[in-house]
């Protein structure tokens, strides 16, 4: 309610002009006098105003009936925020419900914000018009019984503000608290938002929106939060926390933005500072840090919420005065600080931290364009100039406003000249500023900032810290640190560092070029060496580089002090007899014409990196080890070189050996596995044809290339080498004579592909390798894969796609997720008798499939043998036991379970045979299936099978203490073991039908395979090749030693025959203990 309006001392009446209005104030107060006026709507007004939030309020006196003016209602169009004090007489006054009516118009219209304070009233009262409201409209109804329209609107206004939320004011609440809180809402309400603020402030909206992130989390606690980034983004920096202060600020107990902390520190002291910053927090005109006492203050500031901004902050004991720890202040409270050096604020354990980047390239046109033409758009001859600018700058902000000054009102030809001279000369004012930083630097961190400047922008980070190393005392490591602390460089595995940045570098050294420090540009550099022939006056120089630049008739001298060589092509026969570079850290002449490095290597001793790579005239090489410090050695490409030292024992840092190549070195020295650093040996397309044997002691070796050589390799052992994934070379195929390889006891998930292209592979050994998940496609001749105790394995078939050898034999023992995902229809056992029917397999198990015709539950099964039953459709004859570990044993300790099968045809009164053994530690059932192909059956028994085999004479037989008696001609199977017991078998006769049987061909019905990945696994030692031989893999069940443990016999004609061409081979012997 208003007629005279009084604010910030002036009075206006409620018909002055409304424009007078709208300019003065931002909130409309509506409320009723004479319930308000002199308590909570005058407490309210006066916190308002004290926040800077100028309220308009009408405070003259109007008898009941008089109209609101015009003037005023439109007035309250034009302001934005409306709050309205709703209290028991509210709805006696026509003007605070025509006041309410437009409020509700213009909030429904425009983008009106509507405050509700329900002052003592209950809601429900006014949307529903009970007690004094109804009252009230009666009232009304009897005064416009002629206008009862406008009754109607009010009683409408009065029902939507009572269904609106709003503040309450009840009995047991603080008027004080309450007005506090809607003070610090209103104040908020009238902030700009971020994206309000982003079409003035071109770039800085989501720099806005994440710290405004990091400053409502935990609104209680009192938050640090700095803001770091280059120089030439100072304008972002300072500009984010302005924005930040003047949107917040307004909701603090105190405030302050300490303005350019460097500066005025530097200029008037650290105290100075204090005085300012403590004198604004507190609201005190004047005070004496020295008279009042640094505690005395921060026990005043401790219980205060405020709000402050350290603005380019750049050492750590600025922050210490001005901010020490987090209980200066009170909760809630909140500090920003901007910076350039990010290690200040990690000093001072500052952990939100937001780093402001450069622009991106539609912003930096936009900011440009703001400069240089006052609007977001140029003009069209100005289009293509204005992104080469852009390009320039590279996101800089600084450069973005200094250039788009520069050019403001300037013709296109001028911008062109002004183009031109940036690419020589940048502009002053933008190096000033961007070389504070670098200004704060101690020497040494400034030595190495124009190195990367002119040397080492965009290379490896650790490679630049191998040189810089050797120039700066081990030193680079913290010095690069330093340098992308204070956002001179990037890192990201390269180091990176922004194109101005660069330039100031450059023009610093320009600035003291008569040293010549540093030689990067040709121009320069043929000026030094070639007109002016001085490279022997480089007496101090640390690092050479040189490419392109025929130096033959100018070198005189190499500096004794150099830490880096790098000259390709280098054009001499030798290097200059009187370099002593006792400090050279790495030498690098690939493609050079040298022929002799030199024989005393005894000023090497630094020496960490030698190549001379590609080096064609290279012969023989000096004594390594007299550089004992030797890491990497790089002699690929030297094919003429013939020898290589025979001692290498002195080389313990050597880590990386590259040989490829050097297609005349056939041989290594023999303690090559003295290097017991080296990870890395690459010995491709050299003459050698085999490796010395103490190359198995090089432990840290990650990757070892043979390609293009080792044809003859036939035995690869990688057992215990703990290689990863990864580390077996994808080109393992070329390995063309191998035919064992053992890669036991590994970590990788899978083998390469290649792998397939071992056409001479027998044996693959895959034990214990614990993240394996399968098994690849192997060559044809594959005849073994071990691959027991591979708890990762689930998919084997990959083994067999090639096509599988005769007898082909596979071991999963304590395989026990190969059957998770199997139902039970369609069981690997079956699935590995569909792909295949010469096989040898062990695998988890607990049912004999239901393809075998003769099945039991005992240890031993018979198949009678039917007429002309071996005939042409005869393929072999398949066998199946379950093997349980024997509890009792299990109990005992006892862990190895050995099984085996024995096989008899069986005829008048003698019996022939032949068994089958296994060795292994299980703790769960498992299935074993052998197939006898017909070559080997007819190798046994086809000598002695003759006419009368289908005669129904009785035939018995004695097997340990079983006596079987048959009568009919048959073939008995009998399962033994030690430490296990069998507990089911099967037998069938296979003939080329079944083949296509097998096509529907279910698995044993309640097939289960247990699981159990406690295990205790032995080491097998040479059991494999007693049960197999590689070349005559048909009679492996009788080539054994001993077998006493599982109660087995084999008559002597069973022993494997060579021919003359088959020669047993040295892993044969190996297994067999010869």
């Amino acid at each position: 309610m208003a007629s005279n309006s009084t604010a910030k001392g002036s009075s206006a009446s409620s018909s002055s002009d409304s424009s007078s209005i709208q300019g003065e104030y931002e909130v409309f107060l509506s409320f009723r006098g004479e319930d308000t006026r002199n308590n909570f709507t005058d407490h309210l007004y006066t916190a308002l105003n004290d926040r800077g939030v100028y309220t308009f309020r009408d405070d003259e006196r109007l008898e009941r009936g008089k109209e609101i003016s015009s003037e005023l209602l439109q007035a309250t169009e034009r302001l934005s925020v409306s709050i309205i004090v709703l209290s028991k007489n509210y709805a006696y006054s026509t003007w605070c419900l025509e006041e309410l009516a437009k409020i509700l118009e213009c909030m429904a219209t425009k983008k009106h914000k509507v405050f509700l304070v329900f002052y003592y009233v209950d809601p429900s009262y006014i949307w529903k018009q009970r007690g004094d409201f109804e009252t009230a409209f009666h009232r009304h109804e009897e005064d416009y019984k002629d206008n009862l329209d406008k009754v109607q609107r009010w009683r409408s206004a009065l029902t939507q503000v009572g269904n609106l939320s709003g503040w309450h004011l009840q009995e047991s609440r603080s008027e004080a608290e309450l007005i506090k809180r809607i003070v610090d809402t209103i104040s908020m309400s009238l902030k700009p938002t971020f994206s309000e603020i982003a079409e003035d402030l071109v770039g800085i909206k989501s720099s806005l929106e994440e710290i405004n992130d990091l400053l409502e989390s935990g609104l209680d606690d009192i938050c640090f939060i700095g803001i770091c980034g280059m120089g030439g983004i100072v304008f972002t920096k300072t500009t984010i926390a302005r924005v930040l202060y003047e949107r917040f600020s307004g909701n603090y107990q105190g405030s302050c933005f300490l303005a350019d902390v460097r500066e005025v520190s530097g200029k008037k002291g650290v105290v100075h500072l204090q005085e300012i910053l403590f004198s604004k927090v507190l609201n005190e005109t004047s005070l004496n840090i020295c008279h009042e006492g640094i505690n005395y203050i921060r026990r005043r500031l401790c219980h205060k919420r405020v709000f402050v901004v350290l603005d380019d902050v750049d050492q750590l004991e600025q922050l210490k005065k001005l901010a020490g720890e987090v209980n200066w202040f009170g909760s809630g409270s909140r500090v920003i600080i901007t910076t350039r050096d990010k290690h200040v604020l990690i000093s001072h354990e500052i952990n939100s931290i937001y780093e402001v980047e450069g622009l991106k390239d539609y912003d930096a046109l936009q900011l440009f364009h703001m400069k240089a033409f006052k609007q977001r758009q140029p003009t069209y001859d100005h289009v293509q100039l204005s992104k080469q600018i852009v390009r320039y700058a590279n996101g800089l902000p600084l450069a973005l406003e200094v250039l788009g000054s520069h050019l403001c009102g300037r013709t296109v030809e001028e911008w062109k000249s002004e183009l031109n001279r940036l690419r020589h000369v940048p502009r002053k004012e933008i190096l000033e500023i961007l070389r504070i930083n670098y200004d704060g630097l101690d020497e040494t961190n400034k030595q190495i900032f124009l190195d990367i400047v002119c040397f080492f922008k965009g290379k490896n980070k650790d490679r630049v810290v191998e040189i810089l190393d050797s120039c700066y005392f081990d030193s680079s490591v913290i010095g690069i640190k330093v340098l992308e602390d204070k956002s001179l460089i990037t890192i990201s595995n390269k180091l990176g560092m922004h194109d101005l940045l660069q330039e100031m570098g450059w023009e610093i050294i320009r600035d003291d070029r008569g040293k010549w420090s540093r030689l990067w540009l040709f121009e320069d550099i043929y000026h030094v060496l070639i007109e002016n022939r001085i490279l022997f006056k480089l007496k101090k120089s640390k690092s050479l580089k040189i490419r392109n630049v025929d130096l033959s008739e100018a070198i005189e001298y190499l500096s004794n002090e150099l830490r880096f060589l790098k000259w390709p092509k280098y054009p001499l026969n030798s290097i200059p007899s009187d370099f002593q570079p006792q400090k050279l850290f790495e030498l690098n002449l690939c493609y050079s014409r040298i022929k002799y490095l030199g024989k005393d290597m005894k000023v090497f001793q630094k020496l960490k990196t030698i190549k001379l790579n590609y080096s064609h005239n290279l012969i023989e090489t000096p004594d390594f080890t007299k550089a004992p410090n030797l890491e990497m050695l790089d002699l690929e490409g030297c094919k003429n070189l013939v020898s290589f030292p025979s001692n290498v024992s002195g080389l313990k840092l050597l880590k990386i050996l590259n040989l490829q190549g050097c297609s005349d070195l056939d041989k290594l020295p023999q303690n090559l596995g003295e290097l017991e650093c080296l990870e890395d040996l690459d010995l491709g397309g050299t003459a050698i044809r085999q490796v010395p044997p103490s190359i198995a002691r090089l432990t840290n070796l990650k990757t070892l290339s043979f390609r293009a050589c080792l044809w003859s390799l036939k035995t690869l052992d990688l057992r215990d080498c703990g290689l990863l994934e990864g580390a077996l070379p994808n080109d393992i195929g070329s390995l063309c004579s191998l035919k064992e390889l053992q890669l036991s006891n590994k970590y990788f998930f899978s083998l390469p592909e290649s792998i397939r292209e071992l056409s001479k592979l027998k044996i693959l050994c895959l034990e214990n390798c614990q993240w394996l998940r399968s098994l690849p496609e192997l060559p044809p001749n594959t005849i073994f894969v071990a691959a027991e105790d591979c708890p990762s394995l689930t998919d084997v078939l990959g083994a067999l796609r090639g096509g599988a050898s005769k007898n082909f034999a596979l071991h999963l023992f304590n395989c026990l997720k190969l059957l998770e995902k199997q139902d039970k229809e369609n069981s690997l056992a079956v699935m590995l008798l569909k792909q295949y029917l010469q096989f040898h397999i062990r695998l988890p198990g607990s049912e004999i499939p239901k393809w075998f015709s003769s099945k039991t539950d005992k240890d031993s099964v018979a198949i009678e043998l039917r007429p002309n039953w071996l005939n042409d459709e005869f393929m072999g004859i398949a066998m199946c036991g379950v093997y349980a570990p024997d509890p009792e044993d299990l109990n005992n300790g006892i862990e190895k379970m050995s099984f085996g099968m024995r096989m008899y045809m069986m005829r008048n009164t003698y019996a022939f045979g032949f068994d089958v053994p296994g060795f292994t530690a299980v703790e769960s059932d498992h299935l074993c299936l052998t197939f006898v192909s017909r070559v080997m059956f007819k190798h046994h028994y086809s000598p002695r099978i003759t006419e009368d085999d289908t005669s129904s004479d009785v035939v018995s037989a004695i097997s340990g203490n079983s006596v079987f008696v048959i009568g009919s001609p048959c073939i008995h199977a009998q399962f033994v073991g030690s430490q296990s017991k069998v507990i089911k078998c099967g037998i069938r006769l296979v003939y080329k039908q079944d083949r296509e049987d097998f096509q529907e061909l279910p698995a044993a019905e309640g097939s289960t395979f247990h699981q159990n990945h406690n295990c205790s696994i032995p080491k097998r030692c040479d059991f494999w090749w007693r049960f197999l031989m590689p070349t005559k893999l048909e009679y492996h069940c009788n080539i054994r030693r001993n077998y006493s443990g599982l109660g087995l016999d084999a008559p002597n004609h069973a022993r494997p025959e060579y021919s003359d061409s088959d020669e047993e081979p040295d892993l044969a012997r190996k297994w067999r203990g010869i």
